[in-house]
Formats: C-alpha cells, structure tokens, sequence
C-alpha cells in the first residue's frame, strides 16, 4: 500500500480532533465571559393589553362534514391543482395522503408486481 494512503486517515482523524479542541475552547470561553446579565438588569415592563380594540366577528362554523373538492388537473393518476382555501388544502391533503397510503394496500403491492 503507498505510504501516501496510509498517512490520509491519520491527517484526517488529526484535523476532527484539532475542531473538536477548537469548539470545545470556544464553549468553555463562551460559558466562562459570555452573557453574563449585568448586575441592576431587570427586564422591560410588560406592554398591557387595552380591550379598546374592535375584534373580528367570529363565523360560525358550517355544520356538517366538509365537501371535498376535486383538483383541476390529473397529473400521473393524481388530481392537483386544488384552490388557495382551507377546503382546498384539506382537500388536496386527502387526495396526497390516499396516494401516498395506497402502497400500503396488498392488492396495490400484488398488482405492481405482477
């Protein structure tokens, strides 16, 4: 074996061990001087809440279950192209998530195997 290869695990495992020494050096100055609180520190005063503000009316919640929507395009067996919305979202989620289980079924697996 060259010498040369012998001498490249060695400077390897030399060169961790010097970071290693580094980042140790670097946490025990760190912890020793680092940021210390000054003595006669005290935290800001905490900002009260005023209830002059308007807050936003609440909708009420539909009632039911939620109608999932279809995606605009069929890319690879998969629908995409859901709207920007919360029924949107849980739509596509559905959509994603029943591909992404279908592997898990034993007639899928069977079938892409034969």
């Amino acid at each position: 074996m060259n010498p040369r290869y012998r001498r490249l695990p060695l400077l390897l495992t030399g060169l961790a061990v010097l970071v290693l020494a580094a980042v140790a050096i670097g946490l025990v100055i760190e912890t020793a001087f680092g940021s210390n609180p000054k003595p006669g520190f005290s935290p800001p005063a905490p900002i009260p809440i005023t209830t002059d503000t308007p807050t936003p009316p609440r909708h009420a919640a539909p009632s039911g279950p939620m109608q999932l929507l279809q995606g605009q395009d069929l890319v690879n067996g998969v629908y995409a192209g859901y709207p920007h919305s919360t029924r949107g979202a849980v739509s596509a989620a559905a959509e994603y998530l029943t591909q992404i289980g279908s592997t898990l079924d034993p007639a899928v697996i069977s079938a892409a195997l034969r």
